[in-house]
């Protein structure tokens, strides 16, 4: 099926090594924002190859995203290694990051921001504060995004 005939407003890929948070996420942006898809992956070599349509991912990407969700900590290629190569990527550098992480360190923080992402969020403790915070973050990027 057409990504035209789905009508999504927004593809978002989460990128983040807890299923238990990915489900939380998921979730949130449920009740948010029904005509989403979201893409889950669990480490940066991951992201990297569903980005660049690569490995298990070949043919997985209906189209560039409209936002990544990112942790900081994961395994195999952590947040900012991945955070690093896709702001320099010609082809990805475009695609709005979010990080979501428990990782509050001033310098990752300000690193992370210093390569263009679109904005640094600690891990909500409640879910009601997670669902809003994913609210915000879809209106943000709805926004902003052109809709063929």
């Amino acid at each position: 099926m057409s990504e035209q005939k789905l009508k999504i407003d927004l593809y978002i890929v989460v990128a983040d090594d807890d299923p238990d948070d990915h489900q939380l996420i998921k979730d949130a942006l449920k009740e948010c924002n029904q005509n989403h898809i979201v893409t889950s992956v669990y480490n940066g070599e991951q992201l990297l190859d569903l980005l660049n349509n690569t490995g298990f991912y070949k043919r997985e990407l209906l189209r560039d995203p409209d936002m990544i969700i990112l942790d900081m900590r994961m395994p195999i290629l952590s947040g900012m290694d991945v955070l690093k190569i896709i702001k320099s990527s010609e082809k990805l550098k475009h695609i709005p990051v979010f990080i979501l992480s428990e990782m509050n360190m001033k310098h990752d923080v300000q690193t992370a921001m210093n390569l263009g992402i679109e904005d640094f969020f600690l891990k909500p403790l409640k879910y009601e504060a997670l669902r809003d915070l994913m609210g915000e973050v879809c209106k943000r990027t709805t926004g902003r995004t052109p809709r063929a």
